[in-house]
């Protein structure tokens, strides 16, 4: 005997479906995910490490060219430290102007009393000139022979010409022409010397008419001159010793003379 059938359909509780069954596609999508994740990240981290290695080669940039030499510099080697130091400059200063006279020694100052005493004792004096030209005569005897020491000096002043130093080279150019041709004195030899002054001659010559010979040294030192003669009696037979004496002694008068215009 079985169980009435219920006369209306039975009404089954809902329940919600059952889950499909799990698939291998989030997984597929979950790696391909985290490919995309590490290739930004790493192309991102490649450009920032790039800009930041740009920025620190401009900052240190300015040290490398401080530190690089100049074309200048690179283009010779560096001196090694055992090499020789380079010799001084050979260029010389400019050459000072000499100093001009302004005024002529004293002929009976510039000679001292010594000298005029050995070569003329007690001599008779007679001076003459100025400032720019001076003369001075001893003249006397020397057991009962004659003697006689002339003196003078003579410049030609700055002030009163554009080349005095050339004047004098004229003045004694023509000194020496005239004693070529002296009308008073046969002129017996004359010629130049060296190691006087700036310039200088001597000549030997005998008084016409007169028992004398004559030793005369004329020199210049830039616009000056001064001239020396030494006369004496010229015994006979003895031109040559008196020759010889008259020009040593006018030498040495001449060299102090010399010493009174440095």
């Amino acid at each position: 005997m079985g169980l009435p059938r219920p006369p209306d359909a039975f009404h089954r509780v809902y329940s919600p479906p059952d889950p499909p069954p799990q698939s291998r596609r989030p997984t597929v999508i979950g790696v391909l995910t985290a490919v995309v994740v590490l290739v930004v990240g790493t192309i991102g981290y490649v450009v920032y490490d790039r800009r930041d290695t740009g920025a620190k080669a401009a900052d240190r940039a300015p040290s490398a060219a401080r530190l690089r030499p100049s074309p200048a510099a690179s283009s010779s080697p560096p001196a090694s430290p055992n090499a020789a130091a380079s010799p001084p400059s050979t260029t010389s200063p400019p050459a000072a102007v000499p100093r001009l006279y302004t005024l002529a020694p004293q002929a009976c100052v510039v000679v001292s009393s010594d000298t005029v005493q050995r070569l003329v004792p007690a001599a008779t004096i007679a001076r003459g000139g100025g400032t720019t030209a001076s003369t001075c005569d001893y003249s006397g005897k020397s057991r009962s022979r004659y003697r006689e020491l002339r003196v003078e000096t003579q410049i030609f002043a700055p002030a009163g010409s554009p080349d005095p130093v050339d004047d004098a080279k004229v003045a004694i150019d023509n000194r020496w022409a005239d004693a070529k041709s002296d009308p008073v004195v046969r002129t017996l030899d004359i010629e130049h010397v060296n190691g006087l002054g700036d310039e200088a001659y001597q000549r030997f010559a005998s008084d016409k008419g007169q028992p004398t010979v004559l030793g005369e040294v004329v020199v210049r030192v830039r616009n000056s001159l001064a001239a020396v003669s030494y006369v004496e009696d010229a015994p006979d037979g003895d031109d040559e010793a008196a020759r010889q004496r008259c020009l040593t002694e006018a030498t040495a008068v001449v060299r102090e003379i010399l010493r009174a215009l440095q």
